[in-house]
């Protein structure tokens, strides 16, 4: 049982919908030739993706599973949407995130179709999660 000092914030600040957590930064080389887009979570330089340290996403959205197959692409494809979404990096490189979701999961074995499905998904229903207005809201509790 803790017996140390106790002291209580009146409140706490959350997101939720996430689903994972990244353990450790990660790079991919995404080729992406666009200004330096920087955040506290994730940065993109010369065509390099960082992926910091606690960056939390969502996986693979639809009807649809979270597999081995499909992980690095769904945090790589979540990673630029939110570039996107915060301003850092134009909406006009979604084409280009969509791609690198359909390559990063051929890469990791996935069947083509397949990759193929979820980039079409993607393209299709993705806008709206590049808007500015798609930030996911602070929750307050209690």
């Amino acid at each position: 049982m803790y017996s140390g000092p106790v002291a209580e914030s009146a409140t706490i600040e959350y997101c939720a919908g996430y689903k994972y957590q990244l353990r450790a930064n990660v790079y991919f080389f995404v080729g992406i030739k666009a200004p330096p887009a920087v955040s506290e979570l994730v940065e993109l330089r010369d065509g390099w993706l960082l992926i910091r340290k606690y960056f939390c996403w969502d996986g693979c959205s639809g009807p649809t599973w979270d597999d081995r197959t499909n992980m690095r692409a769904c945090l790589v494809h979540d990673a630029l949407y939110y570039l996107m979404r915060i301003g850092q990096l134009d909406a006009g490189f979604r084409p280009v995130a969509d791609s690198l979701l359909a390559e990063f999961m051929v890469r990791d074995g996935a069947w083509r179709i397949r990759a193929a499905y979820y980039e079409k998904g993607v393209s299709l229903c993705g806008a709206r999660n590049v808007c500015g207005d798609s930030v996911r809201p602070v929750l307050i509790a209690p």
